[in-house]
């Protein structure tokens, strides 16, 4: 596997090349065009979509027809070349093929000829959507929401561009990400099956196989069966074996329980656990990362062989031993293959002197974290030392990637986590961080309402630079998605980032609250002043009104707003009985599939959440 520079590098150079120096190319004039896309005689998936894609938008953008042809057999040099294969013949000596590494790219113009090439997994389509984007103007902000430009007369250049993605692995949990071709237009390439829970336009669940069959999303990375949690919950140790062998479960309290972790010292177990491993890769021999991570829980087994092994760098030594073990047995039978495993809660920091094999993967997750401020920023975060634990892992493993979380309780509820964005993506990228799970919806909650559309937006963007403007992203998304209203809703984002809009950190949050200010824990809830819920609800009276005649803004406004009127619900401001009235239709219309109750704390379905309402009302 190439290695990945962790580095963004998009050099637009002034230098020459065999050919002569970069000049414009006219791709277009009048709707019309003898420009051709030139292929490799035998283009891989990868490649034969990425040109199916630049001739497609190529065509919405200009009117003008622009046909794919093998490159052996195209006979003028008015040509868009696509592919590393189809460039080779071309002067393009001065280029370093090799430290492109799997994903990055570049693009030039030499002479006529523009030429979009990458690396051997996702090289070239990475470089195609960037062309369509950054150069070109076409703009994908949701699954049903894009902007694409009209130019019959496109010139572009002169280019010399070169691009590796900072981060190696890059993906986003959330419902817009389970749309594979939004998810390959901002340049994810990492899957789990989670993606399931999101739904498509029909509302029918994403199917997993047709969605990995998708050719835009050709060459990216899956996990083998699941992606975490995998040594708990019944997946490689099935609840059906604690009868016939209990001695496989921990031991906890001078008991063998059913739902802790698995007892690791058993050498049958190991064997067992082993033959499931390589079970699952048969199944999958496509997928690259198999995970062997902790249960989603506590009760370490504490038999007499587990509690020796504690001594040496206590449970997370045994643990990582333990996942080093298995990366050492199944290497050499899958040498692409990675073994990924976690740091979270207890087994979050590093034990001294630990080394994690070449082929595994530390997935750092800070649930414990502030999301309304940066890693290193807020006292709370500077005294749990996130940024101090992901410089020991770096330290200490070949790869570090990060489960960066974004939910709170209810994914509807506003939740104030967007101004740290900037500064937490630039120290993780410093720190050494190689990749990336966003957490941005919980469970079955595949959530299309309130800011979820505009927080994937800003975490692909962070995903693919870590120095994207997140402020003018911000921006950029509200004036072409909410038209006429953008002043009213941008008034309103900033509000919902705001520590005075909230009442503050809630009472069950003790060790935040030793700390100044406001702090969002993952998965809470943080109640909104009522001063507060009035003026926000006024405020979207006006953005209603500013695009009340420009139906795609509207809905999009509304669909926002929804946020807002749940907190109305929850909090029996005087707009409540408004907000009731007019929530319910439009959830219902839009798809929001459960609410949090707070009553009972629980989930709810929509239609279930509704009758509870109304009879408290």
């Amino acid at each position: 596997m190439a290695a990945i520079s962790r580095t963004i590098v998009i050099l637009v150079l002034s230098m020459a090349v065999q050919s002569g120096r970069a000049e414009s190319v006219q791709l277009a004039i009048d709707g019309k065009t003898d420009y051709q896309i030139a292929v490799p005689d035998a283009p891989s998936i990868e490649v034969g979509a990425a040109a199916e894609e630049l001739s497609n938008f190529l065509k919405q953008v200009t009117g003008a027809e622009f046909r794919i042809v093998k490159a052996s057999e195209a006979k003028t040099d008015h040509l868009i070349v696509v592919g590393r294969d189809a460039a080779s013949q071309l002067p393009i000596k001065d280029e370093d093929w090799t430290s492109l590494g799997e994903e990055g790219f570049i693009i030039r113009t030499i002479g006529p000829k523009l030429v979009i090439a990458g690396g051997p997994w996702r090289g070239t389509i990475n470089g195609v959507y960037t062309f369509l984007e950054d150069v070109v103007g076409c703009q994908w902000y949701t699954p049903a929401f894009s902007v694409i430009p009209g130019k019959p007369d496109l010139a572009v250049g002169p280019l010399t561009v070169r691009h590796v993605p900072a981060f190696e692995s890059r993906f986003i949990y959330s419902q817009c990400a389970s749309n594979a071709a939004w998810a390959a237009r901002q340049r994810l390439n990492t899957f789990t099956r989670d993606i399931r829970h999101g739904t498509n336009p029909t509302g029918s669940h994403v199917k997993w196989d047709s969605f990995m069959k998708d050719p835009r999303i050709a060459g990216s990375w899956h996990y083998v069966k699941w992606h975490v949690h995998t040594l708990g919950h019944g997946r490689l140790l099935p609840h059906s074996k604690f009868e016939s062998n209990p001695e496989f479960f921990a031991l906890v309290n001078g008991e063998r329980i059913e739902h802790g972790q698995p007892c690791l010292t058993n050498p049958d177990l190991k064997r067992f656990i082993a033959d499931g491993l390589r079970r699952w890769i048969k199944l999958d021999p496509t997928g690259r990362i198999l995970s062997v991570s902790q249960g989603d829980f506590g009760n370490a087994c504490q038999c007499d062989t587990c509690k020796a092994g504690y001594e040496d760098g206590g449970m997370t030594g045994a643990y990582i031993r333990y996942v080093n073990e298995v990366a050492e047995q199944l290497g050499p039978g899958a040498p692409d293959l990675m073994i990924s495993t976690l740091a979270y809660q207890w087994t979050r920091k590093l034990p001294p002197g630990t080394k994690m094999r070449s082929n595994t993967v530390i997935r750092y997750a800070p649930i414990e974290s502030c999301h309304h401020h940066a890693l290193d920023e807020c006292g709370y975060n500077r005294e749990l030392d996130f940024a101090g634990d992901m410089r020991d892992w770096v330290s200490a493993a070949p790869r570090v990637w990060v489960w960066y979380y974004s939910i709170p309780r209810s994914l509807l509820h506003p939740y104030p986590n967007l101004n740290c964005l900037s500064r937490n993506f630039k120290l993780m990228r410093d720190i050494g961080i190689k990749g990336y799970f966003i957490q941005a919806e919980v469970y079955n909650q595949a959530m299309i309402g309130g800011l979820t559309e505009l927080q994937s937006y800003l975490y692909a963007k962070l995903l693919w630079n870590p120095d994207y403007d997140v402020q003018k992203g911000i921006e950029k998304f509200a004036h072409a998605s909410y038209g006429a209203a953008a002043p009213q809703m941008l008034a309103y984002i900033m509000a919902v980032n705001d520590a005075a809009t909230y009442t503050g950190t809630p009472e069950r949050y003790t060790d935040m609250r030793k700390h100044p200010g406001l702090h969002a824990a993952c998965m809470a809830v943080l109640p909104l002043k009522q001063d507060k819920l009035g003026e926000l609800d006024k405020l979207f009276d006006r953005a209603e009104q500013a695009v009340a005649k420009d139906p795609g803004s509207l809905d999009r406004v509304k669909r926002v707003r929804l946020s807002l009127q749940y907190a109305l619900i929850l909090y029996a401001d005087p707009a409540r009985t408004r907000a009731i009235r007019d929530f319910f239709p439009f959830a219902r219309q839009v798809g929001v599939p459960t609410l949090r109750n707070p009553a009972g704390d629980r989930n709810e379905p929509l239609d279930e959440f509704e009758k509870s309402i109304l009879e408290d009302s």
